[in-house]
């Protein structure tokens, strides 16, 4: 019977039952319930009302009895038919009834993901690993990931975020690339009062004194092999780049005097990381959009190899068994290959090495793997390199591998461009193109998202003035290219669209717009690198729309710019040698 059917007389016999069961009244109880399904003998509602009296005056049996009879009735609710799985799962693992409780939980969960609490689900996931039951343990660690914003944000405002944060750590062992997770622990460290670290979880980079501190505790030891070349490990050297000397970059510099001056890093001289290819035979991988571990045949993992959470993935018994590969895999996995400015500058340097590395050493290399969403400029410029969609092996798909042969750099090679490799980047791609070379394009690239110019429509009449030229949305990789070749003066807001600066011609002047609070370095440096004249300008700040934690990262700050500053900042530009 449905709850909008109900009588008015069952209504009050199932409140009297309900209020004595408030009392402690459990024979009165049974008796209303039993008194209700007399009245209506097809009532689910009265069969769960008789199942909680029953339990309440310790009649397990008859209470499983009458949990299955209003699931087999048919609650109205979807969360009334999960409660009662929940309910009856309960029973029936007092009584003993175990592999009967797991499947009514199973059920309570497919209903709502939420109703359990992330302890009984991770005692629950626990208990069914322990007995070498997976596919059951991970619908309940599925189950734990939706019930955790609303756990941990409750925890958050009764003041016990350790605790939070302790959970969401324990999430990152299920899924490492769980975005949930590194928010909540960005709302978690700032309620701690540990904002900078809570910016670095902002960032998908946990500080080594957050997992120090609210890491699961391993039993055992994690195996740990060093970097060195090791025939008995499976580990050698492939190939050593020479260390560059460090070399300066030309101080970056205000277009404007009269402007407030940014606040730069100093990387000058710059010292590129050493670089390095290495091999493991028959080693595993696994590899998310954040976090990347290798190990070796023995199962040691392999020191200076890693990226992200690599503690939390190699003391973890959650994770998918590893697929086999037969052939030689290339690892170019880093973080953030969605974004264009990493993917450019950070992967496809990586990749044109290996190809370089393999033509020189007559060595094949069947698959690559990475992080992926299969986005289309990763698809083209792979492509474009001679890679083909059947080449990729993407990480959504296959997060935990073992190949014949992995091929890989050290890991603290991958962050920012080498210069030697950023230039041959720029002659591979400029190669293919045939740019009109009588063009000098100068070209303005806006953004819709963070960090925008709000008052960019008071702008447009300067910019066309100077002869400015928006860059339009949607063009491919091939042709992003052909268009900054022929580009000699770029600017706009600090975005990954200046990454396309690379192909752009030489001595090209690069004007980059910074909000009060935000600077970086990024395109100083790739200016510098690649021999570009550099400047910025610091705009002006706007007001916060709100107050929440998120808002006060500066990163995502937006800023203005007086029209009559753009102007003078444009005739500088333009007329500087």
């Amino acid at each position: 019977m449905a709850a909008s059917n109900l009588t008015p007389d069952l209504q009050r016999l199932l409140d009297r039952a309900a209020a004595c069961r408030e009392q402690g009244h459990w024979p009165a109880a049974i008796a209303l319930d039993r008194q209700a399904i007399q009245l209506a003998p097809d009532s689910a509602l009265a069969y769960g009302s008789l199942a909680q009296s029953l339990r309440g005056a310790d009649r397990w049996p008859a209470a499983v009895q009458a949990w299955n009879q209003a699931i087999a009735q048919g609650l109205p609710q979807p969360s009334q038919r999960a409660n009662a799985h929940w309910e009856l799962g309960k029973l029936q693992w007092e009584l003993g009834e175990h592999n009967g409780a797991i499947e009514q939980f199973l059920n309570a969960i497919a209903l709502n993901p939420t109703l359990i609490s992330l302890q009984t689900l991770d005692d629950l996931s626990r208990w069914l690993r322990r007995r070498d039951r997976p596919t059951e343990a991970a619908a309940f660690e599925q189950a734990a990931l939706k019930r955790l914003i609303p756990e941990v944000r409750q925890l958050i405002h009764q003041g016990n975020a350790t605790l939070a944060a302790r959970w969401c750590l324990w999430s990152l062992q299920i899924a490492p690339a769980h975005n949930a997770a590194y928010n909540l622990l960005f709302e978690a460290l700032t309620a701690l009062d540990r904002p900078e670290e809570a910016k670095d979880c902002l960032c998908r980079l946990v500080p080594a004194t957050v997992l120090d501190e609210f890491a699961p505790r391993s039993p055992l030891p994690i195996a740990r092999l060093p970097l060195a070349a090791s025939n008995s490990a499976g580990l050698k050297p492939l190939a050593i780049w020479p260390v560059v000397a460090p070399y300066a970059l030309p101080e970056p510099r205000s277009i404007l005097h009269d402007r407030p001056t940014a606040t730069f890093p100093t990387i000058s001289p710059l010292q590129e990381p050493p670089r390095q290819c290495w091999t493991l035979s028959n080693g595993r991988v696994w590899v998310d959009t954040y976090n990347r571990v290798f190990w070796n045949r023995d199962g040691a993992v392999v020191d200076g190899l890693s990226i992200g959470v690599e503690h939390l993935i190699a003391t973890s018994d959650r994770l998918p068994k590893p697929q086999s590969i037969q052939g030689t895999v290339a690892v170019i996995a880093k973080q953030h290959t969605e974004n264009y400015f990493h993917w450019v500058t950070e992967f496809l340097p990586q990749v044109i090495d290996l190809l370089d590395l393999a033509q020189s050493m007559g060595k094949s290399i069947d698959y690559w793997y990475f992080d992926t969403d299969y986005l289309s400029f990763q698809v083209q410029s792979l492509e474009s390199l001679g890679i083909s969609r059947s080449q990729i092996l993407a990480s959504q798909d296959i997060p935990h591998l073992q190949a014949d042969l992995l091929l890989t750099f050290n890991a603290s090679s991958l962050i920012e461009g080498r210069r030697e490799s950023l230039q041959k980047l720029r002659q591979i791609f400029l190669a293919k193109t045939s740019p009109n070379r009588l063009q000098s394009r100068q070209l303005y690239l806006g953004r819709s998202h963070a960090r925008r110019i709000l008052n960019e429509n008071q702008l447009q009449p300067v910019l066309q003035k100077w002869g400015f030229e928006p860059v339009p949305e949607g063009l491919s990789f091939t042709e992003q290219i052909q268009l900054f070749a022929e580009a000699s003066v770029i600017i706009g807001p600090h975005g990954a669209a200046f990454t396309n600066v690379i192909f752009s011609q030489p001595q090209s002047r690069i004007l980059e717009f910074f909000a009060p609070s935000y600077v970086s370095h990024f395109y100083w440096r790739l200016s510098g690198q690649l021999d570009f004249q550099y400047s910025y300008l610091v705009g002006d700040a706007v007001p916060l729309d709100d107050q929440s934690p998120l808002s006060q990262i500066s990163f995502y700050h937006d800023l203005e710019i007086a029209p009559f500053v753009l102007e003078q900042a444009l005739q500088n530009l333009i007329n500087s040698n």
